[in-house]
């Protein structure tokens, strides 16, 4: 049976306190026995440095205790050294292959950090990765390292088949983790890595979602792609999902929207079979076809905004399920987004259709309603003048449609810049702007419109009293009634002593 060791992974990780005990009863037994130690040992004797690098001690420890444990774990490096010093060309290999699986990570730390990679050739790590394929990307990990074998490890990342995932993943993907951040040689070469990433693609059982990721992302100088490696790409994808769902797997979800005779206005809503189902009441549309209630139609029955004129369509990330984050593999610039933002899409896309062939039927058109909004309203309710919109004509397809609205929406959004600046609209000023307008640099009537979140303490805050994944509202008395941290607090009478142990120190932090 494998033993089981002692394992640093962060300072924050919830299994800090069951390894500090596990510690303690190693350094309660501490004998100096240095020549008997193997690699595994090593590793274990490093680990536990670590947790005091880190300043984790039980709370049980008393001062005098922790000052024992710590005269003894400071003589750890001085063991370590002496057991790196011994390793040459003659013994690496054998004791690589005596690692604990866990531990695999941890020897490329500290071959770097003790530099033993300078006692150590180019030949026996050529030889090392050739019985060990997977070895290479413990040892990108470690940047020293990385720059000490260039050639060598470049030679074998080309022939490597996770290189070209891990390519893709490095340059392409949203990072998840900082800490696994990956230090590619100079010598593997721009042509090299299109070499490994066609190598990937042509590959049985390239994962396609890093294909889905290479095919739709830009070009850029620091990882430069090809069009036609993205085309390849994304013919590979085709073909993977064809495979994947010819058999029509998978689940399949939408909505249904309708008006039709409901008397007392009300909104009806159900859901079967992954379809959500809303209707509207027809009456409602007949009985009230002023423009104003045909606009709040947008806010009150259909939810496009709320009631402060925000957009109801964000992607929410409280609304995505764990899974969801934890599948999906995003791309760095990609707007985030799951099955719940999905449902919001297609239904808003729905209602927009049926609320214009249900106003079809009165002569009245969205488009009429949009310049009612813009000409009349803001000069009689704000004595906004000036603004102007001009609709596309009754005979446009929707294709032309789509092409127009973005020439519109540049427009109304120059005559609100030229507002805020002038307090009117001049139509010539108007008629010479050029240059288009980017909505992050649009100007604003109020002094502070926006606030953003730049503080890492705040998010810190805001995770750890919101967030579901913070692991805060399972607390010894009540493990399971509340989802997060605030919902907890609103509802019970806690002191700090009704909190987890690894709970206490964030409620601290919070306090």
């Amino acid at each position: 049976m494998t033993k089981h060791r002692i394992k640093f992974y962060s300072e924050y990780d919830l299994s800090a306190g069951w390894y500090l005990q596990k510690i303690e009863n190693i350094l309660n037994d501490w004998k100096d026995h240095t020549e008997e130690l193997n690699i595994n040992d090593i590793l274990e004797l490093y680990n536990i440095k670590r947790y005091f690098d880190a300043t984790l001690f039980l709370k049980s420890w008393s001062t005098n205790t922790a000052e024992n444990y710590k005269r003894i774990v400071n003589t750890f490096p001085s063991i370590i050294g002496r057991f790196c010093s011994k390793l040459s060309n003659e013994n690496f290999i054998q004791i690589y292959n005596e690692l604990d699986k866990e531990y695999k990570d941890d020897f490329w730390q500290m071959v770097a950090d003790f530099k033993i990679f300078n006692q150590i050739s180019h030949e026996c790590i050529n030889t090392l990765l050739k019985d060990n394929e997977i070895a290479i990307w413990h040892i990108l990990h470690q940047k020293k390292i990385s720059e000490h074998f260039g050639p060598i490890l470049a030679e074998h990342l080309v022939n490597n088949k996770l290189s070209g995932e891990r390519l893709i993943s490095h340059y392409l993907e949203k990072e998840r983790n900082l800490t696994n951040s990956l230090y590619f040689p100079k010598e593997f070469s721009q042509k090299l890595r299109t070499q490994a990433i066609i190598n990937y693609i042509e590959h049985e059982q390239p994962n396609p979602n890093y294909l889905h990721l290479l095919a739709n992302a830009q070009s850029t100088q620091e990882f430069p792609i090809d069009d036609r490696l993205k085309l390849k790409a994304l013919k590979k994808y085709d073909i993977i999902q064809n495979k994947l769902f010819s058999k029509q797997s998978g689940i399949s979800y939408g909505v249904e929207v309708s008006f039709k005779s409901i008397p007392n206005y009300s909104i009806e809503e159900s859901s079967s079979d992954y379809v959500g189902h809303y209707s509207y009441s027809r009456e409602w549309i007949e009985e009230n076809k002023d423009y104003p209630t045909l606009l709040n139609n947008f806010i009150y029955l259909f939810g496009y905004v709320d009631y402060e004129g925000r957009c109801s369509f964000s992607s929410l990330k409280h609304a995505m399920g764990v899974l969801e984050n934890l599948i999906e593999t995003h791309g760095k610039k990609d707007y985030i987004y799951g099955i719940s933002f999905n449902m919001k899409d297609m239904l808003s896309t729905i209602q927009m259709g049926a609320y214009q062939d249900e106003l079809r039927k009165y002569e009245i058109c969205v488009e009429d309603l949009v310049k009612w909004f813009f000409e009349i309203y803001l000069a009689e309710e704000f004595n906004a003048k000036g603004f102007s919109f001009s609709p596309p004509s009754k005979g446009t397809t929707y294709a032309e449609k789509c092409k127009l609205i973005a020439i519109s929406i540049d427009g109304i959004l120059k005559q609100f810049r030229l507002y805020c600046e002038d307090g009117f609209v001049d139509r010539e000023l108007l008629e010479i702007s050029s240059g288009h307008i980017v909505f992050g640099n649009l100007k604003s009537l109020l002094q502070n419109k926006y606030t953003y979140i730049k503080s890492e303490d705040f998010s810190k805050e805001a995770f750890l009293l919101y967030s579901d994944q913070a692991t805060m509202a399972s607390i010894p008395k009540n493990e399971s009634q509340y989802s997060t941290l605030s919902q907890l607090l609103f509802n019970e009478q806690l002191t700090i002593k009704d909190f987890h142990e690894f709970q206490q120190d964030k409620i601290r932090w919070l306090i």
